[in-house]
């Protein structure tokens, strides 16, 4: 048998109040700030390694690892004939790499509720295209742009971790 005194529950949360409060004063925001550059650079990693999701939807439990479409023969002896310029790019690698701009205007912002992370509409040099449009454009055949149950799984840990931490330093 277990006992739970009311007194003991009630202080309880009186602490998870401050602990709400505290997450939309700075030291909440850098904890949302770190969370999200972690999945920034999370999802930079998988894609440069040549992993993507198997889809863009927020549901954690529709989206798991996948490789990435082969490219085309076609354009395979385009990417020959004109290597990329990007880093961690070849011809024959589809890692969503080929000048790299693409995946450096992945951008991370705090919110309200959150954070989300995106592509910046900064343009390309040498094209009338922006970087959000070109991954919408490469979203339909190889989607890259969220997180997989796993990778979903590491966030939440690494915001336990940093709550219990901020949690002891305010209530010891």
């Amino acid at each position: 048998m277990i006992k739970v005194k009311y007194e003991g529950l009630m202080q309880k949360l009186k602490k998870l109040e401050q602990l709400k409060k505290l997450m939309s004063t700075p030291d909440g925001k850098d904890i949302l700030n770190k969370l999200s550059k972690k999945a920034a650079d999370i999802i930079y990693k998988r894609v440069k390694s040549g992993k993507g999701v198997s889809s863009n939807s927020q549901n954690a439990v529709e989206v798991s690892f996948a490789s990435m479409k082969d490219f085309s023969p076609a354009y395979l002896r385009r990417r020959k004939l004109h290597p990329p310029t990007g880093a961690f790019s070849s011809p024959a690698k589809q890692n969503l790499t080929y000048t790299g701009q693409m995946l450096d205007a992945i951008v991370n912002e705090v919110t309200r509720n959150g954070f989300k992370i995106f592509i910046n509409k900064t343009s390309r040099e040498g094209s009338k295209l922006n970087n959000n449009k070109v991954a919408e454009y490469v979203s339909e055949l190889r989607p890259f742009l969220a997180l997989t149950v796993k990778e979903q799984a590491l966030i939440k840990r690494e915001f336990i971790n940093l709550v219990r931490q901020l949690a002891k330093k305010i209530f010891s």
